[in-house]
């Protein structure tokens, strides 16, 4: 038996293949010195003069008389606590 090639017509003849994407070099061109970062700025922490306890006899003196302000409303304590210390540090800090 003979063997029949095929042979494709000329529409559908492969075309040339895409060329590839060239890789650029990852390749440094500037010289110059890379910039320094600033120093990160500590947190406040509180201040060391005051004892730690009586840091938080303060704290919870004036988150209680947030909650007397506001009537008794339950449901903002994490809120009068917060502000509550927050306002401490910022006396604690101007002493």
């Amino acid at each position: 038996m003979a063997t029949r090639v095929a042979k494709k017509a000329p529409e559908q003849a492969a075309e040339p293949p895409a060329p590839a994407a060239k890789k650029r070099a990852a390749t440094k061109t500037t010289t110059a010195t890379p910039r320094k970062r600033a120093p990160a700025k500590p947190k406040a922490a509180p201040p060391s003069a005051v004892p730690a306890e009586v840091r938080q006899r303060m704290i919870e003196e004036a988150a209680y008389a947030r909650y007397v302000a506001r009537g008794y409303a339950h449901g903002y304590s994490l809120i009068d606590w917060l502000e509550a210390e927050a306002e401490v540090d910022r006396r604690l800090a101007g002493s």
